[in-house]
């Protein structure tokens, strides 16, 4: 737990219808028949191609904000810099501070093949294969950080006919199988039923090995993850102050020449 405790100092990682149906005629003085309901494979396609508009298109991600981090009873409030790069290799790079007085603590940068990280409150560092990573048994890889940092959802369905939907109320909902690793699980989604069909929330749950992943999101770029898992549970609440999407955007990472290695 030594190697978690200081992973998540240094930022808590290392997550269709409208009413298209034929109108009734309207004979005499009999009520206007209700519209039939949308066609499932209408709405799923609508659902996917707001998807893609709703996504950015430019190749890095910065936000600004605040992250308010709960473990085993502990709470830390600290400012978050983050930046994203959809460019493949996807990388992830984390920047926190201090909350009053803006001192760095620690820094990090992901791709799904290592993770490095330092902290300056404890002189340590760390700078693992990913593989290492998951053995504390949380079912996320750095496309998903990406992903839940961005609003996108972690997983569409391989086969929409294996998908339980529900597009009738004034919140789309998509669940459905997904493997991770060895393990089959099951990911949960929302939509608002604008037009725009902004991500409401979105559940990753590994019955199995009794991991849930939950992400609630609120104004852009704000939300709250809550991780519950064997080996640990743990809540982050982002409060975004700045989003940009950027052309070009450079990832600074230099390990002190003083810090000591962590053991795994």
């Amino acid at each position: 737990m030594r190697i978690f405790k200081s992973v998540f100092i240094l930022g808590f990682f290392i997550f269709l219808i409208s009413g298209c149906g034929l109108i009734g005629k309207i004979e005499n003085n009999t009520a206007m028949k209700e519209p039939a309901r949308r066609k499932m494979i209408d709405a799923v396609s609508e659902l996917r191609v707001s998807s893609k508009i709703n996504s950015s298109t430019s190749a890095f991600l910065r936000l600004k904000g605040s992250g308010q981090m709960t473990f085993e009873q502990q709470r830390n409030k600290v400012r978050l810099d983050l930046r994203i790069s959809f460019k493949r290799p996807s990388k992830f790079w984390l920047d926190v501070s201090d909350q009053f007085m803006g001192i760095k603590l620690a820094r990090v940068l992901a791709t799904n093949d290592s993770i490095k990280g330092y902290a300056n409150i404890i002189n340590k560092y760390i700078d693992l294969p990913i593989s290492k990573v998951k053995q504390l048994g949380i079912p996320l890889n750095v496309d998903d950080i990406i992903n839940i940092f961005s609003e996108e959802v972690m997983a569409w369905p391989e086969d929409f006919l294996l998908a339980n939907m529900d597009f009738s109320s004034e919140v789309w909902s998509l669940n459905f199988p997904v493997r991770r690793d060895n393990f089959l699980g099951e990911i949960s989604l929302e939509f608002s039923s604008d037009n725009d069909h902004k991500l409401l929330s979105q559940k990753l749950e590994i019955i199995q090995d009794s991991v849930i992943v939950q992400v609630n999101y609120l104004e852009e770029g704000s939300f709250d993850l809550t991780i519950s898992a064997p080996k640990i549970n743990g809540r982050m609440e982002f409060r975004a102050k700045s989003k940009k999407s950027l052309e070009s955007l450079e990832f600074p990472f230099n390990i002190p020449s003083h810090h000591a290695r962590m053991d795994f």
